[in-house]
């Protein structure tokens, strides 16, 4: 009897950002198309704490597993999210598969990810050899000719095509099964002018937009999408008319497709994948060169657009049907990604 394959996918425990989700789905999945994937929480050492994120127990049924249970053999296959890719040097028959959910996170998150592993070492007295030798870890040469590489975004396919990557392939993952299994483009409730915005991407743009609108008398209410529950999440959605999102876009990012698939309008930046219309399907007056003008001419024309938009709701609604379209039919593609990849 042929030994079926197992496909092990690095993911950080109990943690929920867009990353750890997407991973999450992606074994979710796999498994089922006929798959054996297991998440790997590759800093989960006590066995005392559950390393899984209530949020995505809809995605398992107890198929993770710890570092140290990655069978290293040719026919198995080992995934690694950018932001991880020395963990592939620990292995030497496994297949090595990156996953870039982001481009930027691959230069840039080495660094602060160990800042932060040694700062918890020190204020938790733990230390853990594993979580030191983590510490010293270097992210490997995507280029390698054994090295494949997978990418969540236009822009990231975009990046390994300029940098001659081996073996490249598109993986775009849908948005949450909550948000698919029940959405509202546009209900007939009237919605609220109410621009929502996340608070941790391109913070200090939009922290100096919101202080130029206060201090010019200019009425928008902003609302920060900061503590609340999927079900919460939705409602607002649902009777929001905006949001707005400044940030550096790593990736094609998930909170704008939430947004518009429940009937938002969008108004972004050109950042990394915004700037990709396969990414971000909407028109270019929707989105912000923000190093083209002054800073104070750059708010001003941002509150203008955005009481334009919020008192043209109706009127705007259909030009951002493409970006809508797109979101659908993510699950569908990413499904006959995976049975073209993984076969």
């Amino acid at each position: 009897m042929e030994k079926k394959k197992k496909i092990f996918i690095i993911c950080p425990k109990n943690r929920r950002t867009g990353g750890p989700e997407a991973l999450h789905q992606l074994s979710y999945y796999l498994n089922s198309i006929g798959n054996s994937s297991y998440i790997v929480y590759y800093d989960w050492f006590n066995f005392n704490e559950y390393p899984v994120n209530i949020n995505y127990e809809i995605y398992l049924n107890n198929n993770f597993l710890m570092l140290k249970d990655i069978e290293d053999c040719i026919d198995n296959e080992l995934i690694v999210p950018e932001t991880n890719t020395y963990l592939l040097e620990r292995f030497i028959k496994i297949k090595k598969i990156i996953w870039w959910l982001s481009v930027d996170y691959y230069y840039s998150y080495t660094f602060f990810y160990k800042f932060k592993q040694f700062v918890k070492l020190l204020l938790h007295y733990k230390m853990n050899i594993v979580l030191f030798k983590l510490f010293k870890g270097k992210q490997i040469n995507f280029r390698k000719k054994d090295v494949f590489n997978l990418a969540a975004s236009y822009y990231a396919y975009d990046h390994l095509e300029k940098n001659d990557a081996h073996n490249k392939q598109l993986l775009i993952e849908p948005i949450s099964l909550e948000f698919l299994n029940d959405y509202k483009q546009k209900n007939d409730k009237i919605r609220s002018n109410i621009v929502l915005y996340n608070p941790k991407k391109g913070t200090k743009f939009t922290q100096k937009l919101i202080r130029y609108s206060k201090q010019r008398k200019i009425d928008i209410k902003f609302l920060p999408l900061s503590g609340y529950n999927i079900s919460e999440l939705k409602t607002l959605y649902q009777n929001s008319k905006l949001y707005i999102d400044f940030g550096e876009f790593p990736g094609a990012e998930r909170i704008p497709k939430e947004a518009v698939l429940n009937g938002c309008l969008l108004l972004i930046g050109n950042k990394g994948a915004s700037n990709y219309y396969k990414d971000v399907p909407i028109f270019d007056k929707y989105k912000f060169n923000l190093k083209q003008k002054k800073p104070k001419e750059l708010f001003k024309e941002i509150c203008i657009k955005i009481e334009m938009m919020l008192n043209n709701y109706d009127r705007l609604y259909d030009d951002f049907l493409d970006y809508r379209v797109t979101v659908q039919n993510l699950e569908i593609n990413f499904i006959k990604s995976l049975k073209d990849i993984f076969r």
